[in-house]
């Protein structure tokens, strides 16, 4: 019993070292703003940005799903699930209109503009290490 309690506790260990949500977070942002750079220069870095925006754009809701499940307790899982699917299909649903409305009226320069300025707009909530300790989500 003692021996698995110790592998449990060392694996903990590890994970922790290896694997910060929040500084997971802030370096996919940085990633998709630089790989957005790489876009709007339209010159031989389109296709390692577009790589780049895939890799690091796409990681960042399941990354921020097991951040909050590691972070809710218990009985706040579904809650928790709600509001960040809420903000994800509040996103997806604003993010398109609003981005092709600037493309069509400024430049096509808008859309990796809006993508960076959106990822970068989490960059002061993780930096102040926002998502550590515990808020009550559910009333």
């Amino acid at each position: 019993m003692e021996l698995r309690q110790t592998i449990r506790t060392g694996i903990r260990n590890i994970r922790r070292a290896w694997w910060e949500p929040g500084l997971m977070l802030a370096l996919s942002a940085l990633l998709v703003a630089a790989a957005c750079a790489g876009l709007m220069l339209k010159g031989g870095l389109m296709a390692p940005s577009l790589i780049a925006l895939g890799l690091a754009g796409f990681s960042l809701y399941p990354v921020a799903m097991a951040w909050g499940c590691e972070e809710a307790s218990r009985d706040e899982l579904v809650t928790m699930n709600q509001l960040l699917l809420l903000s994800y299909s509040l996103g997806t649903l604003a993010g398109p209109s609003l981005t092709s409305f600037l493309m069509q009226r400024y430049s096509d320069n808008w859309m990796p503009m809006v993508i960076a300025l959106v990822a970068l707009s989490f960059m002061p909530v993780l930096m102040l290490g926002g998502g550590h300790g515990r808020r009550k989500l559910s009333r």
